[in-house]
């Protein structure tokens, strides 16, 4: 008899890929370029915001961490609620 709390390895795994599905290459809607500027504007932005040690420095550090995180991990939440994908090669027709 199974309990209803008993999980299988594989259940396990599927709920722990779902946890990580930022991390798996489908989901990276940003291109290279725009990942390398974000980093960049993004470190930027922290290292100002640190050093004015301000309301509005916490603001732009966070704003700047933002746009690392989107730099590193390809992923921009606002390009997937648009539907826009710069990541992907575009055919020429």
């Amino acid at each position: 008899m199974v309990s209803a709390g008993m999980t299988y390895p594989g259940q396990r795994i599927a709920r722990r890929s779902k946890r990580r599905r930022l991390a798996y290459p489908d989901n990276i809607n940003v291109a290279m370029n725009e990942r390398l500027m974000s980093m960049a504007i993004g470190g930027g932005l922290v290292l100002a915001g640190l050093i004015r040690r301000s309301l509005a420095g916490l603001a732009a550090a966070a704003i700047g961490g933002g746009l690392i995180y989107r730099g590193a991990t390809g992923y921009c939440p606002l390009y997937a609620a648009l539907d826009i994908d710069t990541a992907v090669a575009k055919s020429a027709s």
